[in-house]
């Protein structure tokens, strides 16, 4: 009893590899990634109670937007967040 289907093996992997050959881009998501967050400031200097470290720069975005331009720009590259200053010097 073993029936014959009505289309034959190579159509149906003809139409199987018609549909996984869509565009990567209609598949993909829109994703955002963050970079790496800035380093925090140095300290103040001792003697120097009154000054504040700097503040620390803000994170690259290079390796973010690197993997945006991989994902066909569907991906938000965004730096990330400048550390915090450093606290003041203590006294002499």
């Amino acid at each position: 009893m073993n029936k014959r289907l009505p289309f034959s093996h190579s159509v149906l992997s003809l139409s199987l590899a018609s549909l996984l050959a869509v565009p990567v881009s209609v598949w993909s998501a829109t994703v955002t990634i963050t970079g790496v967050d800035g380093l925090n400031g140095v300290n103040g200097v001792a003697g120097d109670p009154g000054t504040a470290g700097t503040d620390g720069e803000n994170g690259s975005d290079a390796l973010a937007q690197a993997i945006a331009d991989d994902l066909d720009n569907s991906a938000t590259a965004r730096g990330g967040r400048g550390g915090s200053g450093g606290a003041g010097g203590s006294a002499a």
